[in-house]
């Protein structure tokens, strides 16, 4: 099928460059191209394994861990604690 595109300079240039390195001809690039990009555009990305570096909290912990404030209001408290000593 016939269409006109307008396309950047650039772009030109590229595929202009692609079909004479390859030999092949102007417009099998392009259609070469534009599939390519089509299969790209519902691929699903390529995700790498994501790695959680871990850190120990030591044991036994001092709180039910099911109990969120309650760490909350041990960590505050020996925060307070802990700057209190220090303005001795």
């Amino acid at each position: 099928m016939r269409t006109t595109l307008t396309i950047d300079d650039s772009i030109i240039q590229k595929l202009k460059e692609e079909a004479h390195r390859s030999g092949l001809p102007f417009k099998k690039i392009v259609n070469m191209t534009l599939e390519q990009g089509l299969k790209q555009l519902h691929e699903k990305p390529r995700t790498s394994k994501y790695r959680l570096k871990t850190f120990h909290m030591g044991f036994p912990p001092k709180t039910d861990l099911n109990k969120a404030l309650q760490i909350a209001s041990t960590i505050e408290d020996e925060e307070i604690a802990r700057k209190l000593e220090m303005h001795k």
